[in-house]
């Protein structure tokens, strides 16, 4: 008789995944683009490129409230309380966190009130917000950016667009919620621009905290549940999360281009 086959349990199938994501990413980890953060300067011009990842967080956020949270009238009841909990918590701190002055505020508000103080004009990305829900089209907003900046945008609604919950769910963990402590950590580790820059990190610090503390162990658990026994949702949340890091190398690389070439004028 042929032997009993043993599946992975889920747990397994999560220390597969963070294994085969490790390369993709600690090159991100070590991205030239953290050196170049020294100086006020290269910091606003960094805050001018990030401030759309910080946007279309927001709707990945929101794919994934989608999934596990009911979202329509009359309410029906979602079959996994756990994970309404967890990605509830998360919108709760994304969209009303205390700010600096212990005010409820989105940490995309926060953002634009550190690039205020940094003396970066927020005039394109109120632009595109303004074309995206006056024409309620992603694309018309998009059309007049800078390339890089469209293709990391399209690149993360590809992945919400998916429709997929265990993918949108990989990507948000191991692209955004357990890199972003590491990477913010690299920008506050850079000295030369933070004299009296008072908002912008506490942005940083804030989201090392929640991110690293709670967010990021909670998400973890989040891709677990999901994916479940299930080796193609596993295949389907890695090939997700490759594209996701790989986007975000390409953006950081953009920008990095950007300040090095404006450092040689």
């Amino acid at each position: 008789m042929p032997g009993i086959v043993i599946s992975p349990t889920p747990e397994q199938y999560l220390n597969s995944l963070i294994n085969k994501l490790a390369p993709h990413q600690e090159k991100l980890k070590n991205h030239r683009l953290y050196k170049l953060l020294n100086s006020v300067e290269s910091i606003r011009i960094f805050m001018e490129f990030h401030v759309f990842a910080v946007w279309d967080f927001m709707s990945i956020v929101k794919a994934l409230q989608n999934s596990v949270a009911c979202q329509s009238i009359p309410w029906m009841p979602k079959p996994n309380p756990s994970l309404t909990r967890l990605v509830n918590s998360i919108i709760l701190d994304e969209e009303s966190d205390l700010d600096i002055n212990n005010e409820p505020k989105s940490h995309f508000a926060m953002y634009l009130e550190a690039m205020e103080e940094m003396g970066v004009k927020t005039t394109t990305i109120d632009k595109f917000i303004g074309t995206v829900r006056a024409q309620n089209s992603l694309a018309a907003g998009l059309k007049p950016l800078n390339k890089s900046i469209q293709d990391s945008i399209t690149e993360t609604f590809k992945i919400i667009n998916s429709n997929k919950a265990h993918q949108i769910a990989s990507a948000f963990t191991f692209g955004r919620e357990n890199m972003i402590p590491t990477m913010f950590i690299q920008i506050l580790n850079q000295e030369g621009w933070k004299d009296e820059k008072r908002k912008f990190i506490y942005y940083l610090n804030r989201h090392v905290e929640v991110d690293g503390d709670e967010h990021g162990p909670a998400a973890l658990e989040m891709v677990k549940i999901m994916c479940g026994e299930d080796p193609k949702a596993w295949q389907e949340a890695e090939e997700a999360t490759i594209q996701a890091l790989k986007a975000r190398d390409k953006f950081w690389s953009a920008i990095a281009t950007h300040i090095e070439n404006l450092k040689q004028d």
